[in-house]
C-alpha cells in the first residue's frame, strides 16, 4: 500500500496493481466455490438416483413374489403400461430407444411416486424428454417376459445380470431417427451412470458397458 501525500493530509490508498490482485483472488475463490458447489449437486442427485433404483429394486422383488414373474417391461413413452408394444423413437427410457421400467409397479402400488422411476439427473438436464428418460429395464430376461431360452435368466444366472440402470444406451446410439442424443448422467465428464444389478445391488458404472 502506497502513501498518497496531500498538503497538511495523509491518505491511505491501494494501489491499481494492489486491487486487481484482490480482485483476481475473489474471483478465483468465487470460481472454486461454483465448481465445488456443482460437484456437490451432481453428486447428491447420484446418491439420490441409486436411492431411487433401491426402491425400484424392491419393488421388483415384491412384485415377483406375488405374481413369480418380474413386470413385464413398457416399450411406448406415456401414462399407461405398455407391455408387449414398441414405438420405435418413442420408447419409455433410452432417449426414446429403449424399454422403461413398468408403470405396474406404480399402478399395483408397489411404488408410490412415480418420479422414482426417473434418473434425478437427467430428469434435471433433459426436463422436456422426460417422458423418453425413465430408467432401463432389461427385459431381454425370461423372468421379465423377454426372450425363452435368452442368456440373461435372472433365476440362473449370476449376480451381474443388469436389471435397471439410468440410460444404457451411449449417445451415439440414442441420437438415432437424427434425435438430439443424451449423455449420460453422472461423472465429471458425464461418461457414468447407476446400475441396478439382479443381486440389489447398485454401482456407479461407465455408461452403456455390456454387463452381460
Amino acid at each position: 500500500m502506497r502513501r498518497v501525500g496531500l498538503p497538511y493530509s495523509k491518505i491511505l490508498a491501494f494501489t491499481l496493481i494492489e486491487l486487481l490482485v484482490v480482485v483476481a483472488v475473489i474471483a478465483i475463490l468465487s470460481a472454486i466455490a461454483v465448481v465445488n458447489f456443482a460437484l456437490a449437486a451432481d453428486r447428491a442427485r447420484q446418491v439420490q438416483c441409486a436411492a431411487r433404483l433401491k426402491v425400484i429394486g424392491s419393488a421388483l422383488y415384491a412384485y415377483h413374489i406375488d405374481y413369480n414373474a418380474f413386470p413385464l417391461a413398457d416399450g411406448v413413452a406415456g401414462n399407461r403400461p405398455t407391455p408387449f408394444r414398441t414405438e420405435f423413437g418413442n420408447g419409455p427410457a433410452g432417449n426414446g430407444f429403449w424399454n422403461g421400467i413398468s408403470l405396474l409397479l406404480v399402478e399395483c402400488g408397489y411404488i408410490q411416486d412415480r418420479s422414482v422411476l426417473y434418473c434425478p439427473a437427467l430428469e434435471k438436464r433433459y426436463a422436456a424428454r422426460r417422458d423418453n428418460l425413465r430408467y432401463a429395464y432389461n427385459c431381454s430376461t425370461t423372468d421379465a417376459g423377454g426372450y425363452a431360452g435368452s442368456e440373461n435368466n435372472l433365476e440362473s444366472d449370476s449376480g451381474d445380470v443388469w436389471l435397471v440402470r439410468c440410460l444404457y444406451l451411449h449417445p451415439t446410439t440414442n441420437g438415432a431417427d437424427r434425435r438430439k442424443p443424451v449423455n449420460f448422467p453422472h461423472g465429471l465428464d458425464r461418461t457414468m451412470e447407476n446400475v441396478l444389478f439382479s443381486n440389489y445391488r447398485v454401482e456407479l458404472r461407465p455408461g452403456g458397458e455390456t454387463l452381460r
